[in-house]
């Protein structure tokens, strides 16, 4: 698979605070990649290098295969997370100099207008003012004034941020449109089961560093312990139980969670239960989700 972004041991420093360091990664031409971590972790520091607002003080950055954002700029679409837009001029109107300041001609420009605006479900409001919009509408013309010169790698810095459930849940579905088009997407998101639903994979800092890097699903099954939740018809799991299984949780009725010791396999516990008579309605690991994990790490990290 093609990689769209390579760091590659990037240090950054202001003045002797270390704001990125030894940061490496890779990002794959068609996933939804989930940039992650605390408030001043280093994802804004990161951001603007990605974008050329910054140059790193060491390590090399390459996108599309170039080492200067210069000869790329025109092929990356930035949702910054600082909004902006012309509050009473024309949505067309202010698309169509966008699309020019990134190097489309005024009939391109325009064509791309009503093609952006239909992606993301505002095309009825082309002559609309921003000033006349929800924060969800907005921030769906935000997305298209990213999509207008039809770049191949998106960066969307908390695209979410702010939104009623409806109105992120829309945003998250035109994202993943635009994966299902080709596009590569960077998101950077404080919202971790957005991340669980729309990402591939994921990089989280803390104070500059990689503290956790992965596929998602596989970071997700790395932190579960081998705790396992059994739904049974009884109130209560009857024993006696496997050697060496604890009971993890039995607080509520009809459900126990179990901790294998380590070399027991789960197949092995379900079927002593079921030998036993144990009445099982589901078996499965226990998953911590995203935010469990981030709150962990960021608590051991201190």
């Amino acid at each position: 698979m093609t990689s769209i972004v390579e760091i590659d041991h990037v240090f950054k420093m202001y003045g002797a605070q270390a704001a990125l360091s030894d940061i490496t990664l890779q990002i794959q031409s068609g996933e939804i990649f989930a940039l992650l971590g605390p408030n001043g972790a280093g994802k804004t520091t990161l951001l603007r290098i990605l974008t050329g607002i910054l140059l790193p003080d060491s390590g090399t950055v390459r996108i599309l295969g170039a080492s200067s954002m210069g000869e790329v700029r025109h092929q990356v679409g930035y949702l910054p997370e600082e909004r902006g837009l012309y509050r009473r001029q024309p949505i067309g109107d202010i698309l169509a100099y966008l699309g020019e300041l990134k190097g489309l001609s005024a009939k391109q420009a325009r064509e791309r207008v009503r093609i952006v605006l239909e992606q993301v479900g505002m095309l009825a409001h082309v002559a609309s003012t921003p000033e006349a919009l929800s924060k969800g509408m907005a921030q769906r013309i935000q997305i298209a004034a990213a999509l207008i010169h039809d770049p191949p790698f998106l960066i969307l810095d908390e695209p979410f941020s702010g939104l009623d459930p409806v109105s992120s849940r829309q945003l998250q579905e035109i994202v993943t449109n635009e994966k299902q088009r080709g596009r590569t997407i960077l998101l950077s998101t404080h919202q971790m089961d957005t991340v669980e639903r729309l990402c591939d994979r994921l990089l989280m800092l803390h104070r500059g560093k990689t503290v956790l890097s992965g596929i998602v699903s596989e970071v997700r099954a790395c932190f579960g312990e081998g705790v396992l939740r059994i739904e049974h018809g009884t109130e209560r799991l009857p024993g006696p139980l496997p050697p060496g299984v604890r009971i993890r949780d039995a607080s509520l009725p009809f459900v126990t969670e179990l901790l294998p010791p380590n070399g027991l396999a789960p197949r092995e516990i379900l079927s002593a239960l079921l030998t036993q008579g144990v009445d099982i309605r589901a078996f499965a690991p226990v998953i911590p989700s995203l935010e469990e994990i981030f709150v962990r790490i960021v608590g051991e990290k201190g």
